[in-house]
């Protein structure tokens, strides 16, 4: 399946006064991005924690767009592999455009927990990994599920709705590229989303 990503239906989550904002405008208009929009985040408040806003955000995003789409959250950046056409395996229910080192392969979060299995040239299949900073949703109904899935998972257990993702991966046909598209610019998370999936990290002593 050929894609032009610049002509997907494009959402960036993002809360309304979010400094990111006019960072990723920037960038989805230089890259010439035909028709994207802001989906705005439910913002965190006393009475529930930011794990419950961000993960009923990205369930709302989905169930409200219009497929195939292309989901960010705001503080996606390009790699040096950006592209704006990609092929990607036809039977493809979502792709990843960024990816991580963190995953769930051990039941917890861990580094070099998300699994990632050769499939041909630069695609890889996805498992385990906790990462939603670049998506293409392909497949409507098996994302919408795996997204209802993610909010019942966050109710039972109290944890972000990416750990959900992770966990059911492996009952989808989701991939990545080698080398991710976009990495996520932030202190936190940065050096675990910009390397290829091939590489290995050693915990920080």
């Amino acid at each position: 399946m050929e894609l032009d990503i610049r002509k997907l239906k494009t959402y960036v989550i993002s809360l309304k006064e979010s400094d990111h904002r006019s960072r990723i405008s920037k960038m989805l208009d230089d890259l010439g991005f035909e028709d994207w929009e802001f989906f705005d985040a439910i913002k965190s408040t006393p009475h529930f924690s930011y794990i419950v806003g961000c993960s009923l955000a990205h369930r709302e995003c989905v169930s409200q767009a219009q497929f195939p789409c292309l989901v960010f959250e705001d503080d996606a950046a390009i790699t040096e592999w950006y592209n704006s056409k990609i092929e990607i395996p036809d039977d493809s229910d979502l792709f990843y455009l960024g990816t991580s080192a963190w995953g769930l392969k051990t039941g917890e979060s861990t580094l070099n927990g998300s699994d990632f299995e050769h499939i041909d040239g630069d695609i890889f299949r996805v498992r385990y990994m906790t990462s939603a900073h670049a998506i293409v949703y392909i497949n409507k109904d098996t994302c919408n599920e795996m997204s209802y899935n993610s909010i019942r998972y966050m109710a039972e257990t109290g944890k972000c709705y990416d750990e959900s993702y992770g966990m059911q991966l492996g009952n989808y046909k989701a991939y990545c590229f080698e080398k991710p598209m976009f990495y996520q610019d932030c202190p936190r998370n940065a050096i675990f989303t910009q390397h290829p999936v091939t590489s290995v990290f050693r915990t920080r002593t």
